[in-house]
């Protein structure tokens, strides 16, 4: 009686997987992109300034809400605590002291338990803060390198990790953070974990959706106890090349072929701020084309694409948005306000504010510019 009872397994395994749905391909053409004013396609845009009485350095992160929000500098070594558009307190700690680092480069901020996750690659660490200030509480070492974190709830963490000593335990871990566990949902290789950062993940009605760069370009969705393939992007000839894929970040003619290719030709990979809605997939990226990077927003809708290049008019200005939360986007804007601005056009209402109100910062503080995005048609 096994025997059949075997055979009718198979064939019902075989019957169901044969029936599975069909994971839809969005084609997108980068070399089609419509030039738009951020004025014409944004509601809702905020410009406020960062208020601080000591000069900022440039952010290169931020995390958290609207109201509150952590910034991490862009020489990844200070971190600032921003209430209402005000600098409460920040942290330095660099040194070789059990409570130092040298450096910072991603980190994961929990509103509700009012802590700061931040991963120091020196320490191959995560230290603990409680806010807002700073007050250490902690730290979780860690095996593999870490380029991305997000928290998937208070008490877990996704984190995008290389192994260097063994490409085999690379991948996308669910990490938690009181009993130290670590649970790898998905293999990753050398390719994609350098192109999938802590923005490639989007939280959407219980489930994270997050953009796995290469040649595939596959978005999957991950519950928290089943992942998912959502949809493949295909970018045809700009895909990255399937054999740089499987190169191991531990050697150096691997890294020689990487380095060569990344230089050299052109390819699209990866996205960056995901949204995901019923009908509608929109992110972000930067496709390399004519040996120069350049900056799009896409949207998806069905099996179709299109991508704009977002300006300010106006400002020597090309848009790419730091954090999109609940379908509000943020950038950050600093620097001297005369070299943003174009010569010989007119400032547009949005650029005259925004200008107006980087004059009346001190130090060249950053400016914060918020904005939703209309329903752009495909």
């Amino acid at each position: 009686m096994k025997t059949p009872l075997l055979l009718l397994a198979a064939a019902m395994a075989f019957a169901s997987c044969s029936h599975s749905p069909e994971v839809p391909t969005i084609k997108n053409d980068i070399l089609e992109v419509e030039e738009v004013w951020l004025d014409d396609i944004a509601t809702d845009i905020e410009v406020q300034p960062i208020v601080c009485d000591y000069p900022l350095e440039t952010f290169l992160i931020i995390c958290g809400s609207d109201s509150v929000f952590v910034a991490l500098d862009e020489n990844v070594q200070t971190l600032y605590y921003v209430v209402d558009n005000h600098v409460v307190s920040k942290l330095k700690t660099i040194g070789r002291g059990p409570r130092e680092y040298r450096n910072i480069t991603g980190i994961a901020y929990s509103a509700v338990d009012k802590t700061l996750y931040a991963y120091s690659p020196d320490r191959q660490s995560i230290y603990c803060y409680k806010m807002p200030g700073f007050e250490f509480a902690g730290k979780r070492d860690l095996k593999q390198d870490v380029n991305a974190m997000i928290l998937l709830d208070d008490k877990n963490l996704l984190l995008t990790g290389y192994d260097y000593d063994s490409c085999a335990n690379s991948g996308i871990y669910r990490y938690n953070l009181e009993s130290g566990a670590a649970e790898r949902i998905i293999e990753t290789n050398y390719v994609s974990n350098t192109y999938t950062s802590t923005s490639s993940f989007c939280t959407k009605g219980g489930s994270v959706f997050f953009a796995m760069p290469g040649s595939g370009n596959i978005i999957y969705q991950y519950n928290g106890s089943a992942l998912q393939p959502y949809a493949k992007i295909d970018y045809g000839s700009f895909n990255f090349d399937n054999d740089l894929c499987n190169i191991d970040g531990n050697k150096t003619e691997d890294m020689m072929k990487y380095f060569s290719y990344t230089e050299e030709k052109d390819f699209a990979i990866g996205g960056y701020h995901l949204d995901v809605n019923d009908s509608t997939i929109t992110y972000w990226h930067r496709p390399r084309i004519g040996k120069k990077y350049c900056s799009y927003y896409t949207v998806c809708k069905g099996k179709e694409s299109r991508n704009y290049s977002i300006s300010i008019a106006g400002l020597n200005y090309k848009l790419f948005p730091m954090m999109i939360k609940n379908g509000v986007y943020t950038t950050i804007i600093d620097g001297d306000w005369e070299s943003k601005i174009k010569p010989g056009e007119p400032l547009s209402p949005l650029a005259q504010r925004i200008v107006e109100a980087m004059k009346k910062q001190n130090d060249y503080n950053p400016v914060l510019v918020r904005f939703r995005l209309k329903s752009v048609g495909t």
